[in-house]
């Protein structure tokens, strides 16, 4: 019975004896910037929301919806897709053709009610990963009634694959 009694402390001497982990070591985490200029006017200054479909990762889709209380008329100019190294700057910028999802045609100019969204159709992207870590964006332009606007409509990060080579 003696022994019994020395199985609970020796159970505890044995775990800590168990070599710790070695510490996880971390990467810097570096922002993605904005795809739009830095002087660009922003979608929600304009009572509106730009954003991608619910199959992010393809990027298919984009809805412009109207957040304000008022009636918003706005024409989309420009899809364009920004890439650039993970650390750096964007360094190429890739004009989009895009179509209304509804019409399959180029976005005519459009009033949306409030709340009212427009859906519009793009390719799914892909990218010859120039660099080790490649940033990929996408900026939307559209000519609201008091000017120009751009908003982001999505970010991704891809790694070079060495069987792309």
């Amino acid at each position: 019975m003696r022994v019994m009694g020395w199985l609970p402390v020796a159970a505890l001497v044995c775990v800590s004896c168990v070599e710790e982990r070695p510490p996880h070591h971390s990467s810097a985490a570096v922002p993605i910037k904005s795809a739009c200029t830095a002087t660009s006017r922003s979608a929600a200054s304009a009572g509106l929301e730009v954003r991608a479909g619910r199959r992010h990762s393809e990027a298919q889709t984009i809805f412009v919806t109207n957040t304000s209380a008022e009636p918003r008329t706005l024409q989309v100019n420009q899809v364009s897709r920004v890439e650039g190294p993970c650390s750096g700057d964007w360094a190429r910028t890739t004009a989009l053709n895009f179509v209304d999802a509804g019409t399959d045609l180029a976005p005519a100019e459009v009033t949306l009610l409030p709340s009212q969204a427009l859906q519009l159709r793009i390719g799914r992207q892909r990218v010859h990963a120039t660099w080790e870590c490649t940033k990929l964006g996408l900026a939307l332009w559209m000519k609201v009634a008091d000017g120009p606007v751009c908003a982001d409509a999505g970010a991704w990060i891809t790694e070079h694959d060495d069987d792309d080579d």
